[in-house]
């Protein structure tokens, strides 16, 4: 295969991650109308509020998904997905979904059963007498209006009274509301717990803690510079490059170096970019290109690079 072929084969990959990005977009964006409607019919149609929260938890965790989607979408267009991994996202995605959408269930449990038992409920519009409406209490009332009877000339009332509170209803607010908070503090629990065992466990008994892959440079760009010569977007290109923490270029013979640290860094999974700026006094000659990660692996480019005389 030549390089032509490789470059019309990546630009077609680009291209295909570029449509679906957009057939993203354009589904998710359909599915929150959809959604946002049926919430905003349910919600003003006051028969069926009794459904209201059961439309709203499933809307609120279908919409935290679609976005883990199209956050998935946006780092395979730009090259930093996992493959390997739920959603082509970092190790612990689904678990992490599952606490948030916990979380979510939570807090809008709350604030449903809350809404709902803070606003009474109220009767329709019942008439009274005169004398009927004179023994009603007055905090049973909601709203009231006088009406004619014009056969008896008789003023009667039409009257909204509020309901009392169903104490049973409140009860079983309360049970779901302490029930859920015990899930999500023991699934965080659960969780972080494990994770902290784990690792202290592998510690002790001397085991090797899992870590990632090892960074690999396959080029450089440019290949060579002058003394106190600035080459922004000096681009280094390989894989497992998303963790670099430092970047050196050590003299092949002499002990050299120059050292640029994350600050100073772009990088994603393929591409580490940064501005090489050359010192002045640096020594003329060729310089093995270093990468070093968070858990201080290194990869080596040997004369890679190259320094010339700035009167070149």
């Amino acid at each position: 295969m030549t390089d032509g072929d490789v470059t019309d084969n990546n630009k077609k990959g680009n291209d295909t991650n570029k449509l679906q990005c957009r057939y993203c977009i354009v589904l998710m964006t359909i599915l929150l109308m959809l959604a946002g409607g049926t919430l905003y019919y349910f919600s003003t149609n006051s028969r069926a509020s009794e459904i209201l929260l059961c439309i709203l938890l499933s809307i609120s965790v279908i919409a935290l998904l679609l976005a883990l989607t199209f956050a998935a979408s946006i780092f395979k267009c730009l090259g930093m997905n996992s493959p390997k991994e739920a959603l082509g996202l970092p190790k612990g995605s689904v678990r992490a979904i599952i606490a948030l959408s916990l979380i979510l269930i939570f807090m809008i449990s709350s604030v449903f059963f809350f809404t709902q038992l803070s606003y009474p409920r109220l009767t329709n519009e019942i008439d009274f007498s005169q004398a009927e409406y004179d023994n009603l209490s007055k905090e049973s009332i909601f709203y009231s209006y006088p009406h004619y009877v014009n056969a008896t000339n008789e003023t009667r009332y039409n009257v909204m009274l509020k309901k009392e509170p169903n104490k049973d209803s409140v009860d079983i607010a309360k049970q779901i509301i302490t029930t859920i908070s015990t899930l999500v503090v023991a699934v965080a629990g659960f969780y972080f717990g494990t994770k902290s065992v784990s690792i202290a466990s592998e510690a002790a008994t001397g085991k090797e803690i899992e870590t990632g892959p090892d960074p690999l440079i396959r080029d450089i760009g440019p290949k060579e510079g002058k003394q106190d010569e600035s080459i922004p977007n000096f681009t280094i290109t390989g894989k497992n490059l998303e963790a670099i923490k430092e970047v050196r270029l050590d003299h092949i013979e002499k002990d050299y170096s120059m050292k640029f640290g994350a600050e100073s860094i772009m990088l994603n999974p393929t591409k580490v970019i940064f501005t090489l700026k050359i010192p002045t006094d640096a020594p003329i000659d060729k310089y093995n290109v270093v990468v070093v990660n968070d858990e201080q692996v290194e990869d080596c480019f040997k004369a890679a690079f190259k320094v010339k005389n700035k009167e070149d």
